[in-house]
């Protein structure tokens, strides 16, 4: 994660906050879920180790719309902001591993203020 993080110019102090965010290690075995349709997340992981793939069904046919790797950050995104259920799933699609910050509010952490994930709030 440091590494990530360093490549997007942060500051080492800016990197200790946000390391200190990520405080739990979660291990998924293949085909396990993160989140699963229905339910609201309530944190956001950084992949160090695996894929994890974003899907929906629609008609009894899954969808894949999204697949994050190693370097990437996990979470239903409108989930995790709105704190409503979300409309997908996300799957690991190999054993993976994750770094996952619980309950962090979106405006008022250095993660959000200098991280850009490539959404606009």
């Amino acid at each position: 994660m440091r590494q990530f993080l360093t490549q997007l110019g942060l500051q080492a102090v800016d990197i200790q906050e946000i390391e200190a965010i990520f405080t739990d290690t979660i291990t998924f075995t293949t085909g396990q879920f993160f989140i699963e349709e229905g339910a609201t997340v309530k944190g956001i992981g950084f992949i160090t180790k695996g894929a994890f793939r974003y899907f929906y069904n629609n008609d009894g046919a899954d969808i894949t719309r999204w697949v994050a790797l190693e370097g990437d950050f996990v979470t239903s995104l409108s989930s995790f902001i709105d704190r409503k259920p979300t409309l997908e799933h996300i799957q690991a699609m190999k054993p993976t591993k994750i770094h996952k910050a619980n309950n962090i509010g979106v405006a008022n952490t250095a993660f959000f203020g200098n991280i850009s994930l490539g959404y606009s709030f």
